[in-house]
């Protein structure tokens, strides 16, 4: 019997009797289906925001945060439409200011869409897959990095987000989700929370969200930390293990670098894409960094996945740059007011990359421990009079506010230091723009201070080349308090400085009164 006679005399049997029963309703029920999603589409229209299950998948897990800034960074994204995205850690969200960056960059754009190392290392490629698929003005890709949070069975392992993230932005189910599915967070919102669903309403009330929501497309993904300070004396942030035993046989141990294979994918996803990848470290607080032999692993494997890929370029070509822990709000958070130092870095190596290719120097494995200053015996001497506590807080509330009145309690020196520092110019700039896009949506920000607690310390030691006789040192402790205010909204966030944080600032007496005395700027790489 002919193949041909076969197949007619199996459909025979299949349209026929018994069998067509059984056929007749799994039809039928895909017909059904099928027309459904193909009425959804016809009327709803639904885009892929409101198809995709990230943002309301499972709605009782935790961490939404993290979820709605993805979903915010990949909207604005697509309208700022830039040539230049960086992917990564909290280290780049918070301390990178992309309108200070794109000061260097010749008139290319850079957007952040750095996010939380919990999206780690699936969901950062998917975070760039997902803008290169729908941003086609984008020429490069920048992997920045906070040193110790870099690629590693352990970052790996914790990061609950990512997998879910890069399927639902890169992965089966981008291409597979039906239209169906823009009708889920109307049942989950129904079913959890009793209410229903409205697409124009904010996600969160939360301060920092909503903040960002409403300055996004200016700051271009940036947001200022509001971290619960750390301590700067005595915290450390190891180095978690690279190598991992990936099979055993009769032959004995096969061993892989996480380093190396999650870099390679980065790399092969630019390639691609026709794009170029950048990596970049941010820097470290000088008495966190474990100087360990995973430190050392860390810094071979990066110098051989260099070696494979000399076309990916290292923005910084050390793995660890030590800076003054006082410069950092998180351990890997640098501060809102030491951000243009941070951001300027950052500006000045992209510059480089891209305009002078040929000038960058290969990664380099040259650490080397390092003995550095940092406070000892630290006494109180008893509370600081309000004129003392105002010294200390200076720098920090003018560079939140720019106001005049903040301005004048700053020292003759840190003035000097300001006036002829590029960076700091371009962070007022842009702190002034944004507070002025923010105006014209009636949104203010304010920070109360009153539940700050200031007292005199005495200490060996300090984090700063102060040689002046009547140098006082201030503790900083207690609630950090910031409101945001609309015609919608009043909000707070309360920031706990405790005391255990060892926020101690340098003031003098000069002219009619007390005055900051801590800006020092960091050295250059």
């Amino acid at each position: 019997m002919t193949n041909h006679n076969i197949f007619k005399k199996k459909i025979t049997q299949i349209v026929s009797g018994k069998s067509l029963a059984l056929w007749l309703p799994i039809v039928f029920a895909l017909i059904v289906i099928l027309s459904g999603e193909c009425a959804i589409q016809v009327i709803k229209k639904p885009r892929f925001w409101e198809k995709t299950t990230w943002l309301l998948h499972d709605p009782y897990r935790g961490e939404p945060f993290d979820r709605l800034i993805v979903f915010e960074k990949l909207k604005a994204v697509q309208k700022a439409r830039p040539e230049i995205i960086s992917v990564g850690d909290s280290s780049g969200f918070f301390s990178i200011r992309p309108n200070i960056v794109n000061h260097y960059l010749r008139g290319l754009k850079y957007f952040s869409l750095s996010t939380g190392a919990n999206q780690a290392f699936a969901g950062y490629k998917g975070i760039a897959e997902f803008a290169l698929r729908n941003n086609p003005s984008i020429q490069y890709v920048v992997l920045n990095m906070y040193p110790n949070l870099m690629p590693s069975p352990h970052a790996c392992r914790v990061a609950d987000l990512a997998p879910i993230l890069y399927d639902n932005l890169a992965g089966l189910r981008s291409w597979l989700t039906p239209p169906s599915a823009s009708l889920s967070p109307y049942a989950k919102s129904l079913f959890f929370y009793r209410s229903n669903y409205d697409p124009e309403s904010l996600l969160s009330t939360h301060k920092v969200y909503l903040e960002f929501h409403h300055s996004i497309l200016q700051s271009l993904g940036w947001a200022p930390e509001h971290d619960v300070r750390f301590d700067r004396v005595h915290q450390t942030t190891p180095f978690f293990q690279d190598i991992e035993n990936k099979a055993e046989n009769m032959w004995g141990t096969f061993e892989h670098s996480c380093i190396i294979e999650t870099l390679n994918d980065f790399a092969k996803m630019c390639r691609k894409y026709h794009v170029r990848l950048f990596v970049m470290f941010n820097p470290m607080p000088w008495q966190a960094v474990v100087n360990n032999e995973n430190l050392k692993t860390a810094e071979k494997a990066l110098a051989e996945f260099q070696r494979q890929n000399p076309d990916v370029l290292f923005l910084t070509q050390q793995l660890v740059i030590p800076w003054n822990p006082d410069k950092f709000g998180m351990y890997n958070h640098v501060s809102r007011d030491w951000v243009h130092e941070s951001s300027g870095r950052m500006g000045r190596a992209l510059e480089k990359a891209i305009y002078t290719p040929e000038s960058m120097v290969p990664f380099n494995p040259a650490w080397r421990s390092q003995e550095f200053a940092v406070p000892r015996n630290i006494k109180t001497i008893g509370p600081a009079t309000e004129d003392q506590k105002n010294a200390a807080l200076a720098y920090f509330l003018f560079t939140a506010t720019f106001d005049p009145v903040y301005e004048k309690q700053i020292s003759g020196r840190v003035h000097t230091e300001l006036q002829g520092n590029t960076d700091f110019a371009l962070l007022k700039e842009d702190e002034k723009a944004r507070l002025g896009y923010l105006a014209r949506k009636k949104i203010t920000l304010d920070y109360d201070t009153s539940q700050i607690k200031a007292e005199v310390v005495s200490l060996e030691n300090g984090y700063h080349p102060v040689g002046v006789n009547n140098t006082k040192w201030i503790r900083l402790s207690g609630i950090m308090q910031f409101g945001l205010h609309s015609t919608t909204h009043n909000v707070s966030e309360p920031v706990n400085w405790p005391e255990g944080s060892n926020i101690i600032i340098p003031i003098i007496h000069e002219g009619d009164g007390y005055k900051y005395d801590g800006y020092f700027p960091s050295s250059a790489e």
